[in-house]
C-alpha cells in the first residue's frame, strides 16, 4: 500500500509538471503575442528588435516544448510549418510597415505587393488552421496531447494575428497618399 500512495504521489506530482509547464508554455505565447502584435494598430509603430528577440525566444520555446514531448510526424510537420509562418507574419508586418506606413507615399506597386503578401499569409493560414483542426481530432494521451494543445493554441494565435493585421492594413490604407 506504501509503494502504491508512492507510485501514485509521483505519479500526480509529475503530470502536474507537465501541466504547469504547458500552462507556463501556452502563458508565454500570449504574453509575447500581446508585447508584440497588442497593439489598437499594427502599422502605428514599427515592431523594435526587442520584441522580434522575444518573439523569436518565444518561437524556440514552442519548438523544444512539442519536440520533447511528441515525435508525432504529422505534429512535427505541424509544427514546422507554424514556425515558418510564424516568421513569415512577423516579417511581413515589418516589411509592410517600412514600405507603406514609414517611408511616406507609397507606389500602387509597393500596396499591391503588400496586398500580394497578405494574401499569401492568408492561404498558409488557412492549410495551418486545417492542420491544426486534424491534429485536435486525432486521439493523443499524456504529453502528445499537451504538445498538440500548445501546437494548436500557437496556430490560434497566428490566426488571430494575421486576421488583425490583415484588419489593419485595409483600415490604415485609407489613410495614406498613394503616388
Amino acid at each position: 500500500m506504501k509503494k502504491l500512495m508512492t507510485i501514485l504521489l509521483f505519479v500526480s506530482v509529475f503530470t502536474g509538471l507537465q501541466a504547469v509547464t504547458k500552462d507556463k508554455i501556452n502563458q508565454t505565447i500570449i504574453s509575447v503575442h500581446t508585447r508584440v502584435f497588442g497593439k489598437n494598430d499594427l502599422f502605428k509603430s514599427r515592431i523594435d528588435s526587442g520584441d522580434s528577440v522575444a518573439w523569436n525566444d518565444m518561437i524556440q520555446e514552442v519548438k523544444k516544448y512539442v519536440t520533447q514531448n511528441s515525435n508525432n510526424t504529422t505534429t512535427l510537420k505541424n509544427l514546422n510549418q507554424a514556425i515558418n509562418y510564424a516568421n513569415d507574419l512577423l516579417n511581413a508586418n515589418k516589411i509592410i510597415y517600412s514600405s507603406i506606413f514609414y517611408s511616406g507615399a507609397p507606389s500602387r506597386n509597393t500596396i499591391l505587393n503588400a496586398g500580394k503578401q497578405l494574401n499569401d499569409l492568408q492561404k498558409k493560414k488557412a492549410i495551418l488552421v486545417k492542420a491544426s483542426d486534424i491534429l485536435k481530432k486525432r486521439g493523443f494521451a499524456g504529453s502528445k496531447k499537451n504538445a498538440v494543445e500548445v501546437l494548436t493554441n500557437f496556430i490560434l494565435v497566428l490566426e488571430l494575428t494575421t486576421n488583425k493585421l490583415i484588419k489593419d492594413f485595409n483600415k490604415d490604407l485609407a489613410r495614406i497618399d498613394i503616388e
